[in-house]
């Protein structure tokens, strides 16, 4: 969707349709288990996408995007983030095209899935665990499923449609034209793509070999390949640990993987495990590096050495934590929930983003990762083509050679010392870095805070009349 991002502008057309399974969409679903990761601005963004909808569209009814960023009382970035989390959660799809009225933008709802669905999405049920606790995700699976049983060890008795309704053969192989003509009429879009896990160096040959001893079997370990390689992207698990961990998770009446049980075990493990690092961590990676304006790429020296060493060696877990851990404070939700989403997108390397984090959190001195701060820079480096640590120091060394280039007011108005007790320092800051960036949108008027209002109360009265 990178083309889109770079079209819409607030002139640009949009329209928004409707897939054509949206029938089954399901308030109650959405608000219990997509918001809680969705974020507030994806959650309005959606409502007002909605309620956008008109019978019939076509290219030639398109409305301008300023309409939408007045309601929403976002700018085009805000839009941008909340749109992208729409679509990495399938309730988006987004196309474009150019003609003689100009670039259009085609908004398509996508339904939400079903709870089990959704459960059983590796990457969809670990990001809600993550949010609402291991105790909340207990109380809604078995919200869902209180009306369900076990009919696994009972012989199904069901007749087929054709033991109950007779129809003409003839009809069945040749369509009467009617149908063929309804048929078309549906305009189905390519089935969502899964959750894609970027590729990642697990041995599951070793896996198997510290698991062959053990009650689980070879096959139930290839089943949950794609759930164990999102468990060790997220938390940087080694292939012992993972066997370990693996064996606390399966059940051994039948000797399966227990999915859930092994989401909330490395959840708790990983929780466990920083708590106890934090205290002994603290000058064990990241030293407070001078990012001295006269060094090359080559010439680095030894505390930018040891800092492009830690980018390499740990996880951006791991990383964060230790970080935020040496100012003895802890990751909020928001934080790991902003940088799961910059990795899962799959665009920078694990050195280059634990750079990004050295640089918000140490050389910027922020407690926490904004989502829109972290993307911004990440944009800039992506443009700047930048894979490894070494490079995307240099990318920040750069921004501070132009600065003695720059006009005395416009120093005074973006130039800091990197080191405030040597002040030996001073860096120029580029515009993707500028603090205050991330924080120009627009306030939310009482009158829009009232819509927003009697859209949750629409839905809430929806939802019980749907139960």
């Amino acid at each position: 969707m990178t083309k889109v991002d770079d079209t819409v502008k607030p002139q640009t057309g949009l329209i928004v349709c409707l897939a054509a399974d949206y029938r089954t969409f399901s308030q109650s679903t959405l608000v219990e288990f997509y918001q809680p990761i969705m974020g507030a601005n994806a959650f309005a963004l959606l409502f007002a996408l909605k309620n956008a909808v008109t019978e019939h569209p076509t290219l030639s009814s398109r409305l301008a995007h300023t309409r939408l960023l007045d309601q929403l009382g976002f700018d085009i970035t805000e839009l941008e983030n909340a749109r992208r989390r729409l679509e990495a959660l399938g309730l988006l799809r987004t196309y474009e095209t150019t003609d003689q009225m100009g670039t259009v933008v085609v908004y398509e709802l996508q339904s939400t899935q079903t709870p089990k669905s959704f459960v059983n999405d590796d990457l969809l049920s670990v990001l809600l665990l993550e949010a609402i606790g291991e105790t909340k995700f207990d109380e809604l699976v078995k919200s869902v499923t209180k009306y369900s049983m076990d009919v696994s060890q009972l012989t199904e008795a069901t007749k087929t449609f054709l033991d109950t309704f007779h129809v003409n053969a003839s009809q069945i192989t040749d369509s009467p034209s009617i149908i063929r003509e309804s048929r078309e009429q549906f305009v189905v879009s390519q089935p969502r793509s899964s959750h894609q896990i970027p590729a990642v160096d697990f041995d599951f040959k070793l896996l198997t070999q510290l698991l062959d001893k053990q009650p689980i079997s070879n096959e139930e370990i290839n089943k949950h390949q794609t759930l164990i390689r999102t468990e060790h992207v997220m938390y940087g698990i080694d292939e012992p640990q993972m066997a370990r961990l693996i064996m606390e998770s399966t059940d051994l009446v039948n000797n399966e993987l227990d999915e859930q049980r092994f989401k909330k075990v490395i959840s708790t493990n990983f929780q466990m495990q920083h708590s106890d690092e934090s205290k002994t961590s603290k000058d064990t990676v990241a030293p407070d590096t001078q990012l001295t304006a006269n060094t090359s790429k080559t010439d680095l020296t030894s505390n930018e050495k040891q800092l492009i060493k830690a980018c390499e060696t740990y996880t951006p877990n791991d990383f964060l934590q230790i970080l935020i851990g040496k100012k003895g404070g802890f990751v909020p939700r928001s934080s790991e929930n902003a940088l799961r989403n910059l990795i899962e997108r799959d665009v920078l390397s694990k050195s280059v983003i634990n750079m990004l984090i050295y640089y918000v959190i140490q050389e910027r001195n922020n407690t926490s990762l904004s989502q829109n701060f972290i993307d911004t820079i990440a944009s800039g480096w992506l443009q700047a083509q930048v894979t490894t640590a070494t490079e995307a120091l240099t990318q920040i060394k750069e921004f501070s050679n132009r600065g003695s280039s720059t006009n005395s007011g416009e120093k005074a108005k973006r130039t800091r010392y990197v080191n405030k007790k040597s002040g030996q320092v001073r860096e120029t800051l580029p515009d993707w870095a500028q603090e205050g960036y991330q924080h120009q949108s627009k306030k939310v008027s009482e009158d829009e805070v009232s819509k927003i209002k009697a859209q949750l109360q629409a839905m809430k009265q929806q939802q019980e009349s749907e139960e």
